[in-house]
């Protein structure tokens, strides 16, 4: 648990729910293990893309969405086939 959390549960400590000690905010933190087919832990490795989009500056804007017009010409050609 980080320093300046503290467990709040009546059944004594749980990592998984914690409260920020000025503002009293309860939260949960979730915890999953996801693994490939070939049993490697995704974890510090992430999953691969199919296709590799990087947004243009324009993106962050709001004039764009080369990710999003990426993923339509894939859905595109996948119908056509």
């Amino acid at each position: 648990m980080p320093a300046g959390f503290s467990p709040v549960t009546d059944r004594g400590p749980d990592l998984n729910h914690a409260e920020m000690p000025n503002s009293r905010l309860r939260f949960t933190l979730s915890q999953m293990a996801s693994y490939s087919r070939t049993g490697q832990l995704y974890d510090a490795h992430g999953v691969q893309p199919d296709v590799l989009v990087e947004p243009a500056p324009e993106d962050h804007l709001g004039k764009g969405d080369a990710v999003l017009d990426a993923a339509l010409k894939v859905l595109g050609e996948r119908q056509k086939s």
